[in-house]
């Protein structure tokens, strides 16, 4: 991720267009939308009603994104993921 950029996090429930949105936004020079990833289900009871994420918060969501990731690589996408982190933890 360029310094500068915004991360932002857009969710769906399926059959809802999130596909259609993300080949749209896709075609903007200065957006990257990253492939469609179910793995957030994993999170929603335990941080549905958090407000403040701590570091071992971050830390278990990038842990489950990398280990999601060796099923469903993110090949064609030009984004580091310890990158992500940082700025999440930011």
């Amino acid at each position: 991720m360029q310094p500068g950029k915004k991360l932002y996090f857009i969710i769906g429930i399926g059959r809802s267009g999130t596909t259609l949105l993300t080949k749209l936004l896709n075609n903007h020079p200065a957006v990257q939308a990253l492939p469609e990833a179910n793995f957030p289900l994993f999170f929603l009871h335990a941080f549905k009603d958090k407000r403040r994420f701590t570091e071992a918060d971050i830390n278990l969501i990038f842990d489950q994104v990398e280990v999601y990731a060796l099923a469903h690589p993110w090949e064609g996408w030009d984004f580091d993921l310890g990158e992500v982190k940082r700025k999440a933890k930011e």
